[in-house]
């Protein structure tokens, strides 16, 4: 028997369509048009279970405690995925009861055969030609959802986990949909321990399809937050991640670079190898600092005595002091018409000062 996929759909309990709408009498009414959603828009978590056999197409299938070959996947369930299944349904495709006619000793009673199948924007839909029974069934309230099945074989690898239905060969009544409330991958939540090969749910248990609907949801949030398209692979986004922490290594290396910047100019004169305390300041800044800062600062002195002056700022003193003596002599002898022995000897009784060694 061929492998199959029981499908599911990301959705509120708000946006899956239910068979038929309950009235005041308490019955339930079919929609008026006939159609019935099969197919939402979504990607959803699930488990292939190929049963005792490991196909040659599913090498990262593993054993469970039971034996049973599985395989978690996501299916993405996406505008060209509904499209191809349109093309691919055969016509007169049956409508059966909890998935039963693809166990190897399930009953293939009809609840209903498919006249017709309709893309729309939220999906695919089909129009159901329903048997007595069926029409009881859904009218009655005993079942109110569908449950798609897509062929193994008509499943499209996009990338790791990643699988996207080109097919669909069928579909059954069901309770327990997966998806809505809880979000898996199969519609139908009913666990099954047969033989069959059939690509089934990511677990029975409401709890654990919830878990891992929260993941996708998560995921979808994380590639939206990194500014990447819906079509991201986790290698884009461990990319993009990496990237970020780039950015911010090179961010805080460089802010780092300017506080120890800062710390040099603090510390002044202390410093005696700047490039060593540099070193070991980018390398654990508050240790370093706390060394530093337990070692003695020079004590500051109050010098009462007069500066001297360094020899070139003596030099140029003394030839400023010179050049105003000579202006002197020489103004002296033009004034009074005398030698410059007479200017000499007058000036240096009349202004001592220029004529007397200065430090200042």
């Amino acid at each position: 028997m061929a492998s199959r996929v029981h499908g599911a759909g990301e959705m509120s309990v708000k946006a899956l369509n239910a068979i038929a709408n309950a009235c005041g009498d308490g019955k339930f009414a079919l929609r008026e048009d006939g159609f019935v959603q099969v197919m939402p828009l979504g990607k959803f978590p699930g488990t292939v279970d190929f049963g005792l056999s490991k196909p040659d197409d599913a090498a990262d299938a593993e054993q469970d405690a039971e034996g049973r070959w599985v395989l978690p996947i996501i299916q993405v369930i996406d505008e060209r995925s509904v499209r191809a299944c349109a093309m691919y349904h055969p016509p007169d495709t049956l409508i059966d009861y909890e998935h039963n006619a693809n166990r190897p000793d399930g009953e293939t009673r009809a609840a209903g055969w498919t006249e017709a199948v309709e893309v729309r924007d939220d999906g695919l839909w089909a129009k159901i030609r329903w048997s007595a029974d069926g029409l009881a069934d859904v009218t009655g309230g005993n079942y109110r959802f569908l449950s798609p099945v897509f062929p193994w074989s008509e499943m499209e690898h996009l990338d790791g986990n990643r699988y996207r239905p080109l097919g669909f060969s069928g579909a059954a009544l069901t309770n327990t949909p997966n998806l809505c409330p809880i979000k898996a991958v199969s519609n139908s939540a009913r666990n099954s321990k047969t033989l069959s090969p059939r690509v089934g749910n990511a677990g029975t248990a409401p709890d654990l399809a919830e878990r891992e609907q929260e993941k996708i949801q998560m995921n979808e949030k994380l590639i939206q937050a990194l500014g990447l398209p819906p079509e991201a692979t986790e290698d884009d986004v461990l990319a993009a991640v990496g990237d970020i922490q780039k950015r911010l290594s090179e961010l805080e290396g460089a802010q780092a670079e300017a506080q120890v910047e800062d710390d040099l100019k603090t510390l002044g004169d202390r410093v005696e190898n700047r490039d060593a305390l540099k070193k070991a300041l980018l390398k654990d800044r508050d240790a370093t600092l706390s060394v530093v800062n337990a070692l003695k600062a020079p004590k500051a002195v109050v010098l009462n005595a007069r500066a001297v002056k360094t020899p070139a700022a003596a030099a140029a003193s003394n030839a400023s002091f010179a050049r105003e003596q000579e202006r002197t002599v020489e103004n002296y002898r033009i004034e009074n018409k005398c030698s410059r022995k007479e200017a000499w000897n007058a000036v240096r009784r009349e202004r001592p000062e220029l004529f007397k060694q200065r430090e200042d």
